[in-house]
């Protein structure tokens, strides 16, 4: 049974573990996986409904769930379960393996996921994800098809491989999944929302514009008013912008930063916050390189400092 955050209700996700599901179990299964899935749910329990559904179903002891980024080119992992140490070392490399593979397969097989999946079972060879009776991993794209959102790898070191029922029900698992991470991105934009119901919006602000210093923020047309220039920013860039504005001059860690923008504790390498940042910066500070307004807290992270001295 899994139970739903906050609301305290329980709803089956599988069959007690250690038996596969197949036929008409799976496929009820799958459907009340998709109710689960179809409210509107953090980043956190879709990614646990997913993993234990996965767990219970193909009765496995690891499982992976990775996101791409906004820009769809690297993957970051926002789940993991049953990952050994040795795994967890490996699974930077892989990661980045994996996504150099799907740029250059156009993101349409789960071919290039060997790498990533073999790091979940054995010693890391490709050996070691095959058992006598078949493969003892699975990887499947979300969503199944090209220009996936991301990645879901199981692994089993017990038992025998899995069948080629076991694949279908993952890719349909991996489909589902996708349809309420959809959802989610969707409540996340702007442009999607009702300016008040913004989940970035600090109750002080009011409206469908936010003014902070010298900068205008339109939540509608996703951008930043600088006097007589406008930047346009990315989902991303006016989610940490909106999280800094909202208590100005106080400085937020690289990892509250990215714990804010995935609606994760996984935030893998903190350098991608940087990066972010470093984008921000280029779109509203007049010089990028000796920044006013976005500065750093050196030892701690960054932090929003009001400026009224214009774009």
């Amino acid at each position: 049974m899994a139970e739903r955050g906050g609301d305290h209700r329980t709803v089956p996700t599988g069959p007690p573990a250690g038996r596969a599901i197949v036929g008409s179990d799976a496929l009820e299964c799958l459907r009340i996986v998709a109710g689960e899935l179809a409210g509107q749910l953090s980043l956190n329990r879709i990614a646990a409904v997913v993993s234990e559904t996965a767990v219970r179903a193909l009765d496995t002891d690891s499982v992976l769930l990775g996101l791409c980024d906004e820009t769809g080119r690297d993957l970051r992992v926002v789940h993991e379960s049953g990952l050994s140490a040795a795994a967890r070392r490996r699974l930077p490399a892989a990661l980045f393996a994996a996504s150099d593979g799907l740029r250059s397969n156009g993101m349409s097989t789960t071919a290039p996921l060997d790498a990533v999946a073999d790091a979940l079972v054995g010693d890391g060879s490709s050996a070691a994800g095959r058992s006598s009776s078949g493969t003892r991993v699975l990887a499947a794209l979300i969503p199944p098809h090209e220009h996936p959102a991301g990645i879901v790898i199981v692994g089993r070191t017990h038992g025998g491989g899995f069948s080629r029922e076991d694949r279908r029900f993952l890719d349909a698992l991996a489909a589902i999944s996708a349809l309420a991470l959809e959802r989610l991105r969707l409540s996340n934009d702007p442009r999607h929302l009702r300016p008040a119901s913004h989940p970035d919006l600090d109750p002080r602000f009011g409206g469908s514009h936010v003014h902070v210093g010298d900068m205008e923020i339109d939540l509608g047309d996703q951008e930043v008013i600088l006097g007589e220039r406008h930047a346009r920013l990315t989902p991303s860039e006016l989610r940490i912008l909106l999280f800094l504005a909202a208590e100005p001059g106080r400085a937020r860690t690289r990892r509250e930063i990215l714990r804010h923008l995935w609606h994760t504790e996984h935030v893998g390498d903190e350098r991608a916050c940087d990066a972010h940042i470093s984008n921000l910066r280029r779109k509203i500070e007049r010089d990028p390189a000796r920044p006013k307004r976005v500065v750093t807290c050196r030892g701690v992270g960054y932090a929003l400092r009001l400026s009224r001295t214009g774009p």
